[in-house]
Protein backbone atom coordinates (compact mmCIF):
# COMPACT_ATOMS: atom_id res chain seq x y z
CA UNK A 1 0.00 0.00 0.00
CA UNK A 2 2.99 2.43 0.94
CA UNK A 3 4.34 1.83 -2.66
CA UNK A 4 1.11 2.28 -4.20
CA UNK A 5 0.76 5.87 -2.25
CA UNK A 6 4.16 6.68 -3.40
CA UNK A 7 4.16 5.89 -6.73
CA UNK A 8 0.75 7.33 -7.42
CA UNK A 9 0.65 10.24 -5.52
CA UNK A 10 4.18 10.83 -4.19
CA UNK A 11 3.29 10.50 -0.95
CA UNK A 12 5.51 8.55 1.95
CA UNK A 13 3.58 6.96 4.57
CA UNK A 14 4.39 5.08 6.95
CA UNK A 15 2.15 1.42 6.64
CA UNK A 16 1.22 -0.20 9.77
CA UNK A 17 -1.16 -3.83 10.39
CA UNK A 18 -3.19 -3.02 13.31
CA UNK A 19 -5.21 -5.98 14.87
CA UNK A 20 -9.19 -5.34 15.48
CA UNK A 21 -10.45 -8.18 17.30
CA UNK A 22 -10.64 -11.04 14.88
CA UNK A 23 -8.92 -9.26 11.79
CA UNK A 24 -6.29 -6.64 10.79
CA UNK A 25 -6.38 -3.11 9.29
CA UNK A 26 -3.53 -2.34 6.99
CA UNK A 27 -3.73 1.38 7.18
CA UNK A 28 -1.02 4.84 7.55
CA UNK A 29 0.51 4.95 10.63
CA UNK A 30 -0.67 7.53 13.15
CA UNK A 31 -1.97 7.76 16.86
CA UNK A 32 -4.85 9.79 15.61
CA UNK A 33 -7.45 9.51 12.95
CA UNK A 34 -6.25 12.57 11.19
CA UNK A 35 -2.71 11.59 11.23
CA UNK A 36 -4.01 8.32 9.27
CA UNK A 37 -5.27 10.13 6.10
CA UNK A 38 -3.83 10.53 2.86
CA UNK A 39 -3.99 14.24 1.66
CA UNK A 40 -4.99 14.60 -2.11
CA UNK A 41 -3.53 17.13 -3.95
CA UNK A 42 -4.00 18.44 -7.77
CA UNK A 43 -1.80 21.20 -9.32
CA UNK A 44 -0.32 21.41 -5.79
CA UNK A 45 -3.50 22.80 -3.86
CA UNK A 46 -5.31 20.31 -1.35
CA UNK A 47 -8.30 18.75 -2.62
CA UNK A 48 -9.70 16.56 -0.27
CA UNK A 49 -8.20 13.52 2.09
CA UNK A 50 -8.66 10.22 1.98
CA UNK A 51 -9.19 7.45 4.87
CA UNK A 52 -7.56 4.28 3.80
CA UNK A 53 -7.80 0.98 5.26
CA UNK A 54 -7.58 -2.35 4.02
CA UNK A 55 -9.30 -5.03 6.20
CA UNK A 56 -7.68 -8.54 6.33
CA UNK A 57 -8.90 -11.40 8.64
CA UNK A 58 -8.22 -15.42 8.34
CA UNK A 59 -10.15 -17.89 6.10
CA UNK A 60 -12.09 -20.52 8.10
CA UNK A 61 -8.94 -22.95 7.48
CA UNK A 62 -7.03 -20.52 9.63
CA UNK A 63 -3.87 -20.47 6.67
CA UNK A 64 -4.74 -17.61 4.27
CA UNK A 65 -5.76 -14.10 4.77
CA UNK A 66 -8.80 -12.56 2.91
CA UNK A 67 -9.17 -8.76 2.65
CA UNK A 68 -12.79 -7.57 2.89
CA UNK A 69 -14.51 -3.88 2.67
CA UNK A 70 -17.10 -2.86 5.47
CA UNK A 71 -20.48 -1.45 4.59
CA UNK A 72 -23.46 -1.74 4.51
CA UNK A 73 -26.45 -2.67 2.27
CA UNK A 74 -27.05 0.11 -0.25
CA UNK A 75 -23.65 1.51 -0.57
CA UNK A 76 -23.73 1.41 -4.28
CA UNK A 77 -26.48 3.54 -4.52
CA UNK A 78 -25.02 6.07 -2.24
CA UNK A 79 -22.01 6.24 -4.50
CA UNK A 80 -24.09 6.17 -7.58
CA UNK A 81 -26.62 9.28 -6.31
CA UNK A 82 -23.07 11.42 -5.05
CA UNK A 83 -21.64 11.47 -8.33
CA UNK A 84 -25.06 12.28 -10.03
CA UNK A 85 -24.90 15.26 -7.14
CA UNK A 86 -21.15 15.82 -7.70
CA UNK A 87 -21.13 16.36 -11.54
CA UNK A 88 -24.84 17.86 -11.77
CA UNK A 89 -23.25 20.64 -9.45
CA UNK A 90 -19.69 20.73 -11.45
CA UNK A 91 -22.26 21.36 -14.46
CA UNK A 92 -24.32 24.07 -13.00
CA UNK A 93 -20.83 25.70 -11.91
CA UNK A 94 -19.71 25.48 -15.76
CA UNK A 95 -23.12 26.51 -16.95
CA UNK A 96 -22.20 29.81 -14.46
CA UNK A 97 -19.03 30.81 -15.79
CA UNK A 98 -19.37 29.98 -19.67
CA UNK A 99 -22.95 31.19 -20.06
CA UNK A 100 -21.83 31.89 -24.02
CA UNK A 101 -20.68 28.44 -24.49
CA UNK A 102 -23.86 26.97 -22.69
CA UNK A 103 -26.15 28.98 -24.78
CA UNK A 104 -24.47 28.21 -27.83
CA UNK A 105 -24.30 24.69 -26.90
CA UNK A 106 -28.04 25.00 -26.24
CA UNK A 107 -29.01 26.72 -29.20
CA UNK A 108 -27.38 24.49 -31.25
CA UNK A 109 -29.44 21.40 -29.76
CA UNK A 110 -32.62 23.32 -30.49
CA UNK A 111 -33.70 25.63 -27.76
CA UNK A 112 -34.46 29.58 -27.90
CA UNK A 113 -32.92 31.84 -25.79
CA UNK A 114 -33.30 35.33 -24.93
CA UNK A 115 -29.98 36.51 -23.27
CA UNK A 116 -29.95 38.82 -20.09
CA UNK A 117 -29.26 42.44 -20.93
CA UNK A 118 -25.96 42.05 -20.20
CA UNK A 119 -23.72 39.42 -20.71
CA UNK A 120 -21.12 38.33 -18.11
CA UNK A 121 -17.91 37.65 -19.15
CA UNK A 122 -16.56 34.51 -18.72
CA UNK A 123 -15.18 33.21 -15.26
CA UNK A 124 -11.74 31.56 -16.83
CA UNK A 125 -9.57 31.51 -13.31
CA UNK A 126 -11.02 27.82 -12.76
CA UNK A 127 -9.97 26.70 -15.46
CA UNK A 128 -6.86 27.96 -15.69
CA UNK A 129 -5.49 25.87 -12.52
CA UNK A 130 -6.27 22.29 -12.02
Amino acid sequence: MGELLAGTLGIEKQIVSVELGDRFAVRPAGDHAKDQRVPLAIGGEHLADLSIALYQSLDRSGAHLKTGVDSVPGWDRVIQEGRVRWRTRQFRSAVRDLQVEAADVLEKEGWALVPPPVIREAHLEPYRRW
